[in-house]
């Protein structure tokens, strides 16, 4: 049975994020033999890194959070599928500060070249903005979004399968359909 962790990183409980994540997950569970975790990264305490590097000395992080359990989430499933909302062409900053704090669970840097720890592992990102798709084909900001999440899959061994965008997305009250199908034939193609 596969392994779905559903991570939604808006702060905004039922807004487009939210409906993209619900609409993945919809998708996924027709299909079954597919085991399903979701979270909401918000309701998670997750405090910024400090910088004290003991995680990058094999030792544990000194900050009690939830990251940890986040962490074990993560490692245990077989594919993350994050829903974020893109906030200055860049990731979320809770879902930011739970990518720092997990460095050295993610990646060993000890050789010359890291190394992914999380191999194996595939990734699916659900992107929502505000900006519309004239303006995002020439600012990039979910170009620039996706390619921050990508580089930190590609130090982790992480391999993303796809990425479905809802552009535009202020003020409307629906996904688009052209949105929709995307969602189902990434949620349709997780085996």
């Amino acid at each position: 049975m596969k392994r779905v962790l559903l991570v939604n990183a808006s702060p905004v409980k039922n807004g487009s994020v939210s409906k993209m994540v619900n609409r993945y997950r919809d998708t996924l569970s027709k299909q079954g033999k597919v085991s399903v975790q979701e979270i909401f990264i918000n309701d998670m305490k997750i405090e910024p890194c400090k910088g004290c590097m003991l995680c990058r000395k094999g030792k544990a992080c000194k900050i009690e959070d939830d990251t940890g359990a986040l962490l074990e989430m993560l490692k245990v499933s077989d594919e993350v599928v994050i829903g974020m909302p893109v906030y200055w062409a860049n990731i979320p900053g809770h879902l930011k500060n739970f990518f720092d704090r997990s460095v050295s669970s993610m990646m060993d840097d000890s050789d010359k070249l890291p190394k992914g720890l999380m191999k194996g592992k595939t990734a699916v990102l659900l992107l929502s903005l505000n900006t519309s798709p004239i303006p995002d084909f020439f600012a990039g900001e979910s170009r620039k979004a996706r390619g921050a999440i990508k580089e930190i899959f590609r130090y982790s061994g992480i391999r993303l399968r796809g990425t479905a965008v809802n552009k535009g997305a202020k003020g409307k009250k629906q996904l688009e359909e052209k949105t929709l199908g995307k969602i189902d034939s990434l949620a349709g193609s997780t085996r």
